[in-house]
């Protein structure tokens, strides 16, 4: 017989399957693509240091506000080259999310059947996908994890199969620190396996790469962790609280992609109990990782966290492959598909459409589908046709910053904002992920806080002293600990005397300051809860202003002389008012507990003291006093 055409040997290839498949998830992917706002907190330290500012957010302080440092290099040497923000990282993380899965379906499943079973069950989650795009760091670590599971299951041993296993956990670590708890139980099996001397010099020379990056961390910026890092995991809330956070958030994924939890629970619990050669430290590292999900209290993306764990639960699945009957490969199929497909939130159900309709945003408990609420500003294939740059309302506002020239600005979503104001705008980022003082304030929240949204409320006089340069903080405390910590983030790297503060810093030494330092008190102004509440309506109510038991400060805005107030707060609690003119205090009132508050809200019509009225009064503290620690103001008013 003659030589069988190309196409003809090309349909009878066994890979052909694999590479539609390859070629659907790409499809899915590139439908799907988009971008939010915190990836623009990283493109904002990007231009800065494409256009000579440095690694810096705003460019007069030196401040970590990535958590992903490998992933804003990489995006940093393409962006020199394009010098655009929006095609470059959506283009670049398409690709490398595509090679992530590549290297899945060739180097890692170890048959064409196994190779389609993941790609399939990759295509078909909500959180993979969302997430193969969007700007973050995952498409980054999804390849550098099957870099590793290659490297890991090609069982070589010796010192040069450590260095290769430690270098590449290394660079996982370089994308996010806290992904090492993902790969360390397998780094360690292979190594317990040799444990000599070159395998120890191995380990540690692959390692290089984490530890460099932490010295220049502690010299450059004078931490060894991101600022986000400080601003969300020392806000005083009751771990308790932060662990029952974490519960929701593993229920919200349940919710969002039963299939990507369905998966994660079988490659588990197969690798642990019914196949333990290599895959256990994978399985162990699994739990350990989404174990430490839960005890940071998740995330408020539904899903982010959950898509590196399971590329390696479809890798263990898929390894796993030999082991099973023709039965179970069907009964495997048939799972995957349904429940991919039988899920409102499969990824290839999207649409251009997707988010024009945000009913369904949120999962409650502060946790949102973060593609639904950017898609229709930000995605790649929405606005009719291919877009070239997102459109944004706080895209809008930095633009108008940028050409107004504006100096200061004080706001909670910075990404858009800050990249579109450019280096010349100062931005005081209200949940601290950027402003080094914020991050090490005690946050305020209240009972409806959002997991990665801790505001702060900035002291007085810190915001003149970012205007004018001179520390004009008026509590002293403060203003000692921040003339400190401006040596480390203002300050020459080549002073000495930096050093040493950066080590007594991280040693805890100027903590003192922080604990004199008079509390912050939250601010509100009047007009926002003027809308009279009825007595017994739920205290909890979102609309409701959550009172810290440090109080708040309610701005009136203007002088004024009334004489009696008209208030709602949570019926089971004394209350103590302040009025106040010019900061300074002219008389008080109580308000005591109701006689049946039925849990709910009081109403209560009070008369303000004669010499508050005589004097006039611009604000009122509102202080509670209680056994309990959950307050409440649904409304107040002031009355002739």
């Amino acid at each position: 017989m003659g030589r069988m055409p190309g196409w003809v040997r090309f349909l009878d290839d066994k890979r052909v399957p694999v590479v539609l498949c390859l070629l659907l998830y790409a499809a899915v992917a590139v439908r799907t693509a988009w971008l939010c706002d915190d990836a623009y907190i990283t493109l904002r330290t990007v231009d800065n240091f494409i256009h000579g500012y440095g690694l810096t957010w705003n460019v007069a302080e030196r401040v970590q506000t990535y958590s992903h440092p490998l992933w804003m290099f990489v995006l940093a040497a393409f962006y020199a080259v394009t010098h655009e923000a929006y095609l470059t990282t959506v283009v670049l993380s398409l690709v490398i999310s595509v090679a992530a899965v590549f290297l899945f379906a060739f180097k890692i499943a170890p048959s064409s059947r196994a190779a389609c079973l993941g790609i399939i069950a990759l295509t078909l989650s909500k959180s993979f996908v969302d997430f193969s795009t969007s700007g973050l760091e995952n498409p980054l670590s999804h390849l550098l994890l099957a870099l590793f599971l290659v490297s890991y299951f090609h069982r070589a041993t010796g010192p040069k199969a450590i260095f290769l296993l430690s270098l590449l956990a290394s660079l996982i670590m370089l994308v996010r620190l806290d992904l090492v708890l993902l790969v360390f139980p397998a780094l360690a099996q292979r190594w317990s396996e040799t444990r000599s001397r070159q395998s120890l010099v191995a380990l540690a020379v692959g390692l290089l790469p984490i530890v460099i990056w932490e010295l220049f961390s502690l010299v450059y910026y004078g931490f060894p962790f991101p600022n986000p890092a400080y601003a969300k995991l020392g806000t005083g809330i009751a771990q308790t609280q932060i662990l029952a956070q974490g519960a929701h958030y593993l229920e919200a994924v349940l919710r969002a992609d039963r299939l990507l939890v369905g998966i994660i629970l079988g490659a588990v619990g197969y690798a642990l109990f019914r196949w333990r050669r290599g895959a256990s430290p994978l399985a162990v590292g699994i739990i350990l990782y989404l174990g430490y999900i839960v005890w940071v209290g998740g995330c408020f993306m539904v899903g982010r966290f959950f898509t590196a764990p399971f590329l390696i639960a479809v890798a263990l699945i898929g390894l796993a492959g030999p082991r099973f009957s023709r039965k179970t490969w069907i009964i495997m199929y048939g799972l995957v598909i349904v429940l991919g497909l039988t899920s409102r939130y499969a990824p290839v159900y999207s649409s251009p459409d997707f988010g024009s309709d945000r009913f369904q945003w949120g999962f409650g408990y502060g946790i949102g589908d973060e593609r639904l609420g950017y898609f229709q500003q930000t995605g790649l294939v929405t606005g009719g046709g291919w877009r070239a740059r997102p459109t944004h309302k706080w895209i809008d506002d930095g633009e108008r910053f940028r050409a107004a020239g504006t100096s200061l600005v004080s706001c909670a979503g910075v990404g858009f904002v800050g990249y579109y104001a450019g280096p010349k705008t100062h931005i005081v980022d209200i949940l601290a992920l950027g402003d080094p003082l914020l991050a090490r304030l005690p946050c305020v929240h209240d009972i409806n806080w959002r997991p990665g949204h801790f505001g702060r409320q900035a002291p007085e006089g810190y915001l003149e002293t970012l205007r004018t340069g001179i520390n004009q903080i008026r509590d002293p405390f403060l203003a000692a600990y921040y003339d400190t910590l401006s040596i480390i983030t203002r300050g020459s790297i080549y002073d000495l005397r930096r050093l040493g503060i950066i080590l007594a810093m991280n040693l805890g030494r100027y903590d003192y300051l922080l604990d004199r330092a008079e509390p912050v008190m939250l601010e509100a102004n009047m007009a926002d809860y003027s809308t009279p509440r009825p007595a017994g309506a739920p205290w909890w109510r979102h609309e409701h202003l959550m009172i810290p038991t440090r109080g708040v400060r309610i701005n009136v805005g203007t002088v004024s002389h009334a004489r009696q107030l008209d208030v709602s707060l949570d019926g089971d609690d004394d209350y103590r008012l302040i009025f106040l003119r010019d900061r300074q205090a002219s008389d008080s009132l109580v308000i005591s507990a109701a006689e049946h508050p039925q849990g709910g809200l009081a109403v209560h019509r009070c008369d303000i003291p004669p010499h508050a009225v005589e004097t006039g009064f611009d604000a009122i503290v509102i202080i509670p006093h209680g056994a309990g620690r959950q307050y409440a103001l649904g409304h107040i008013l002031l009355l002739p």
